[in-house]
């Protein structure tokens, strides 16, 4: 134990130690090292004002950074934080660190620990004592929305549309570094910026310089500079009298810049700065937001390896922010990734992308990095003015106004859709032209795009269906996009139904949808197929005009599989449904009729009958027996494998297995039906055989190719109209209606 004095001298020092150091995860440390000191150093009895005075600190370092930023720190330390204020009355504070960690746990999909959390500190109105699970975040804050307080749901949704958020910038970038001091290290993100970059002849040598503090040769940094200036200057062909001014920003403080890993930041901003700097380049080259660097660079380009336990804080950094990528290394990858699977071992629904840098040349070829971008007609006339307007004539520029008008408008700016791409990460669609070029992009949640010709009048019209969800203006509609992204029409792919005593609010999204020419006239139709969490499920037609021809509501989860004229008794082609019925827990095959589309699927129990609806006009609906390995809870489903010229349909009955070494897997058994929809033949896969043993060790093991076992599954069974039957027969109701 320390006298009161020398512990006196010591406590006041650490304080205006905490004080003075500017970055937010050492000061945390240091005032958890205080802790530790006060409790070591001296008596319970005399230990009360201190633990007064580190309260004080605490909140005073609490209300002086923004909730962002204090959600970037390792939970724990949040964690250790509010065990010191649970002790004071600070409300405030204490619900700004719940708030920080609860946008650290969702970041992390950590929803489980965000709900107890939220429950402890009354931030969570649901007592139930087992929280649902969650397939994603849009999922936990669809469900959650009038649960959880309203102030705290509000920083949830913003960090959530931060996160879809896909931003890219030419002049900006993320580095990772690193910042010790005492005992303690410290990963921090800093957004370096690019302020001005320029040539001369006049500069007689090359200059960078980071706000006020320009780089000279005694400083640390200055080989790393000399060495990304002359990588650059070689790889713009610069001759050797020509000079680079580099004008950087930070921001975070200066004393950040100790080391040669943000080498690696400072080229590629120089390079996007560079890129088109003397020839007005078309193309301008941008950097995602989302992505974070670090790495030395040496003159000719090769990334360099960084202090190991400096990479375990940049990687401990990342893990807890908003990157979703970051670059180190090559020489370092799996040092980078053994720390990052340390961290995954706690928060598994973390996903981190760790990317090897070899050179350069190698992260410019990454498009998830870096990428070129078509620039304005007016950026691109404003610099022409501004470079040239003194050596050229006004009518020259006109000129070459008019060509650069003519050519942006009728070759690159085509305004005719041709392709589309989805990004899995925001499901944001974007719609490009023939040339590559960006027309236009869908809001999130959506699920799938199809650039098609409705009316046969040479318009391109995009249909885009969307998922359930809150934050979505479009939640669960199917919309018909003209070319230019304005919206023609929009259907609502669900509504509340009422099953049984039941009712199904309209949380209802797009879960596939087809567009044809269903009739042969030449217009095209579109047929979708909508889900919520629960089993109904409906299927709708629509046509050009977005007016419903017809719909179907069935007990269970569907796929429209196909469109093919696949039965003989009519003019029309039919919809190939597979899936699952809730009620009897198997897989289905449905033909059906996409023009006298009505009714419901047959049900027995009340609790599976839509109201108000009377049984479907199927042509044919078809029950598969169940799987060996079937259990009540859950259900098999069928999915379509093949349909060949004899328009003879293949369909994969499945069961998902968890097993020992392979982790989830599909057993299944394949039917191929003539085209009378009879099961022709009947080929149980290996895996069926193989894991049987495995799955069930106290049943008598299945004969391969057992007579008994094939003719069990060939009992498929018919719906006719009022009961089940096993001999093949259209749908009585679906005859009655031609």
């Amino acid at each position: 134990m320390l006298s009161i004095r020398e512990f006196e001298s010591q406590f006041n020092s650490k304080l205006q130690e905490i004080i003075n150091v500017p970055w937010l995860e050492i000061k945390f440390k240091l005032i958890f090292d205080l802790y530790s000191l006060l409790v070591d150093s001296i008596n319970e009895k005399n230990q009360s004002s201190y633990r007064l005075q580190i309260s004080l600190l605490l909140n005073d370092v609490i209300n002086h950074f923004e909730t962002e930023s204090i959600s970037c720190i390792n939970p724990k330390d949040l964690k250790l934080a509010l065990s010191f204020l649970d002790k004071t009355n600070d409300q405030r504070s204490t619900k700004k660190i719940v708030s920080a960690l609860c946008q650290s746990y969702l970041r992390l999909n950590e929803f489980q620990r965000l709900v107890e959390l939220a429950k402890k500190y009354k931030l969570y109105k649901n007592d139930s004592i087992e929280p649902p699970s969650y397939k994603d975040i849009q999922d936990f804050l669809n469900t959650n929305e009038s649960t959880l307080d309203s102030d705290l749901f509000t920083i949830l949704q913003q960090e959530y549309k931060s996160m879809i958020a896909v931003e890219s910038s030419k002049s900006s970038i993320h580095g990772l570094f690193a910042v010790n001091h005492g005992n303690h290290i410290s990963g921090v993100i800093a957004r370096l910026s690019l302020m001005g970059v320029s040539t001369s002849t006049l500069y007689g040598t090359d200059m960078v310089r980071f706000s006020n503090h320009i780089i000279d040769e005694n400083d640390i940094l200055a080989q790393q500079v000399k060495d990304v200036c002359l990588f650059i200057k070689n790889k713009f062909n610069y001759k050797t009298d020509e000079y680079l001014k580099l004008d950087y920003s930070i921001d975070q403080p200066l004393s950040l810049l100790r080391g040669s890993s943000l080498g690696l930041s400072i080229a590629l901003l120089a390079y996007t700065g560079l890129v088109g700097h003397k020839k007005n380049a078309a193309m301008e080259t941008r950097i995602y937001r989302e992505v974070a660097v670090t790495g030395a660079l040496d003159k000719n380009g090769r990334i360099k390896p960084i202090s190991k336990i400096s990479l375990d804080a940049k990687v401990e950094a990342a893990f807890f922010s908003r990157i979703n990528s970051i670059v180190v290394p090559e020489k370092q990858i799996d040092h980078a990734k053994k720390c990052y699977d340390n961290f995954k071992q706690e928060y598994p629904g973390r996903e981190l992308e760790i990317i090897s840098g070899k050179s350069f040349e190698a992260i410019l070829k990454r498009r998830d990095i870096i990428f070129n971008q078509r620039r304005t007609i007016v950026n691109r006339f404003g610099q022409f003015v501004h470079d040239y307007a003194n050596s050229v004539t006004y009518s020259i520029m006109t000129f070459i106004l008019l060509i650069s008008v003519a050519f942006w408008f009728g070759i690159v700016k085509n305004p005719e859709p041709t392709s589309t791409e989805f990004d899995k990460n925001t499901t944001i669609i974007t719609i490009k032209n023939k040339y590559g070029y960006v027309l236009w992009k869908s809001l999130p949640n959506s699920m799938k795009a199809e650039i098609t010709d409705l009316e046969g009048d040479g318009q391109k019209e995009i249909i885009i269906g969307y998922h359930y969800a809150k934050l979505n203006e479009l939640s669960g509609k199917i919309v018909c996009y003209d070319y230019n992204g304005n919206i023609r029409w929009a259907h609502q792919s669900g509504y509340e139904v009422e099953y049984g005593t039941n009712i199904f609010s309209n949380y209802f999204g797009v879960s596939g949808f087809m567009v044809g020419d269903l009739d042969g006239d030449g217009i095209k139709e579109v047929v979708a197929t909508s889900a919520g969490g629960e089993f109904p499920c409906r299927v709708f037609t629509l046509d050009y005009n977005g007016v419903l021809l017809s719909e179907y509501w069935h007990s269970g989860h569907l796929e429209l599989s196909a469109i093919e004229n696949v039965y003989d008794g009519n003019s029309t082609k039919e919809l190939i449904l597979t899936g699952m019925n809730n009620e009897y827990r198997s897989g289905i095959l449905i033909i059906i009729d996409p023009y006298l589309i009505e009714g419901s699927s047959p049900q027995m129990l009340e609790y599976y009958k839509v109201k108000n609806r009377k049984r479907g006009n199927e042509i044919y609906y078809i029950k598969f027996p169940l799987t060996h390995y079937h259990k009540p809870s859950q259900y098999d489903r069928t999915k379509l494998v093949s349909i060949n010229e004899k328009f003879e349909v293949k369909i994969s009955n499945d069961y998902p297995i968890t097993t020992k070494n392979d982790g989830i897997i599909f057993v299944c058994v394949i039917y191929e039906f003539d085209n009378q929809f009879k099961p022709k033949m009947v080929d149980i896969c290996d895996k069926y055989y193989t894991y049987y043993d495995e799955y069930f060790p106290d049943r008598k093991p299945l004969e391969l190719n057992d007579p008994e076992l094939i003719n069990y599954f060939r009992n498929i069974e018919y719906w006719d109209s009022n009961e089940w039957t096993k001999d093949r027969k259209v749908n009585a109701h679906y005859m009655n209606r031609k």
